[in-house]
């Protein structure tokens, strides 16, 4: 019986594969919910950095697809592109505007 518990204490000092995954998916779950909760923190005490995607940029705007991608080309307009999807802030759109009004027209 007793060499049972010691063979257990040993197989518990065993670091396994199912060990690994269990530790490193709950520190995953854990960066991700910090990483959301500072990301809404930001958003709610900073909103020039809130993000737009294009299709709000549009609607923002009143403009097209194709007008929003000229925009983009002609540097008129900053965007940032995360996992491959184009996003705007606040803040772009507000430099946008006042480009805009310096120069007395939308390009």
């Amino acid at each position: 019986m007793r060499e049972i518990e010691i063979v257990k204490q040993e197989q518990a000092n065993y670091i396994t594969w199912e060990k690994i995954e269990s530790t490193f998916g709950s520190f995953v779950e854990k960066l991700n919910d910090l990483l959301n909760q500072v990301s809404k923190n930001i958003s709610e005490e900073n909103n020039e950095y809130r993000t737009f995607d294009s299709a709000e940029v549009q609607k923002m705007l009143g403009i097209s697809k194709k007008t929003l991608v000229k925009y983009r080309t002609q540097g008129a307009l900053n965007f940032r592109v995360i996992n491959s999807k184009i996003f705007y802030t606040r803040r772009d759109i507000e430099e946008f505007f006042e480009k805009c009004k310096k120069t007395n027209n939308f390009l």
